[in-house]
């Protein structure tokens, strides 16, 4: 998943605790300011960049106007995460198109059965 490398790489908390631009701490320096808005946009921009680094054409298409992480996300969701019936069909497909003779052995079967 996706949410997974981001938090691997260290930008999981974009997803939670740093969805907004940062505001200014009192008794902040300007430049202590400045130095962590840098810091947010380019971690946004990172993270914005492994999303579409990992979508095709239609993806791509989809994120045309969104430019920070958990935004791309919930809307790439929102548009192409299957729901309902379709999880229910891809399930029976692979159950209905499993067999011993397409794994190595019984205990990879076994294992894709569950």
């Amino acid at each position: 998943k996706m949410e997974d490398w981001l938090g691997l790489y260290g930008y999981g908390k974009l997803l939670s605790e740093q969805t907004v631009q940062p505001t200014r701490r009192e008794h902040e320096s300007n430049n202590g300011y400045l130095t962590r808005i840098d810091t947010w946009e380019e971690k946004q921009e990172r993270g914005y960049a492994a999303i579409r680094s990992r979508c095709g054409l239609n993806a791509r298409e989809e994120l045309k106007g969104v430019n920070q992480v958990d935004a791309a996300l919930a809307k790439l969701k929102s548009r192409f995460q299957p729901k309902g019936s379709a999880i229910f069909q891809q399930l029976d497909q692979n159950y209905a198109g499993l067999t011993l003779e397409h794994c190595k052995s019984v205990s990879e079967f076994a294992e894709k059965l569950r």
